[in-house]
């Protein structure tokens, strides 16, 4: 009688494959807003207003960053589903 080969063990990077770009995009947009949140209970008090009106802005284009990659990766996921 013959051996069944048996599937390989699944490995991490199988299952973020498997993983839908919508669901990337929203991962992508609540993790921007989030990190966004924390980093304004954490920063240093800055020295002065420029220096913290320069943290200000820091954190808003690395959040508004995040929420235009993760928008990109739901439309493209919408536009390549309508295509199918």
């Amino acid at each position: 009688m013959g051996k069944k080969k048996s599937a390989p063990p699944e490995t991490g990077m199988d299952r973020l494959k498997k993983i839908k770009l919508w669901q990337w995009g929203a991962i992508v947009i609540f993790s921007s807003l989030f990190s966004s949140v924390m980093m304004q209970f954490m920063t240093p008090e800055a020295a002065s207003s420029a220096a913290r009106r320069g943290q200000e802005v820091g954190r808003f284009v690395a959040c508004l960053l995040g929420i235009f990659v993760g928008s990109a990766m739901i439309i493209i996921h919408l536009v390549r589903s309508k295509k199918k």
